[in-house]
Parts: C-alpha cells; sequence; structure tokens
C-alpha cells in the first residue's frame, strides 16, 4: 500500500501510554506492515532493523510494543488486528476501483448534470 489511514483519535486512545521511543517503534513496524500489506516475522532480530532499533532501550521498546499490539497467527507470523482490518478493507476498495475501470470508469450519477450536489431549488 502506498498509504496509511491514520485515526489520530483512535491512535491517541490505543497509545497515548507509550513513551517516544515506544511510539517511533510501533510506528516503524506498523509502516512496514501496511508497505507489504500483510503480517510480521516473529523474529526479534528482524523486527529490530525493521523499527530500526539499534541500541538496547529501542530494542526493549520494540518487544513491549509487539508485546502490547501484535498477536502470533496460526501462521506463525506477528498480526495487528487493526491493521488487518483496515488492509482488507482498503484491498476491497481497490478492487471496485479496478473494476469501474475496466467497466470505462466509475458508475454514472443519477443525479442531473446542471445540479451536481442534488440541492432543489425553487
Amino acid at each position: 500500500m502506498n498509504f496509511l489511514k491514520l485515526y489520530i483519535g483512535d491512535y491517541e486512545r490505543d497509545t497515548g501510554h507509550l513513551t517516544l521511543t515506544q511510539h517511533g517503534a510501533l510506528f516503524g513496524l506498523l509502516r512496514t506492515y501496511y508497505a507489504k500489506e500483510g503480517p510480521l516475522p516473529n523474529d526479534l532480530p528482524t523486527l529490530y532493523r525493521i523499527a530500526r532499533a539499534f541500541d538496547s532501550a529501542e530494542q526493549k521498546a520494540v518487544r513491549s510494543v509487539v508485546q502490547e499490539f501484535f498477536r502470533e497467527g496460526q501462521d506463525g507470523m506477528l498480526h495487528n488486528k487493526r491493521a488487518d482490518e483496515q488492509i482488507a478493507d482498503d484491498q476491497r476498495r481497490i478492487e471496485v476501483a479496478k473494476e469501474n475501470g475496466r467497466r470505462g470508469g466509475r458508475p454514472r450519477s443519477s443525479r442531473p448534470m446542471n445540479n451536481p450536489v442534488g440541492i432543489e431549488f425553487d
């Protein structure tokens, strides 16, 4: 994916207790998660590289956010529920857009062209 939807209120509610280092670790992991459109490897050295965690405090932050925000799936990979849901929604939206493109574009609106927002005037 070339984008990441960030709902500020939800993020603040769920992460307000994190340190600055933990925020950086979480955001680094989530950026990769969204870029790959899927789970992360369940391998700490790889996660450290993804999050750019070079010293022991940064690596501790990675372990902390992984424990709190990721769960090991049946595939052995680390999953984030919110990211999985968002990726699935975005993939559905992208497929609809692709199908509309194959059909010549977005379906035409039933609103008259001289009144594009559908406001009634007397």
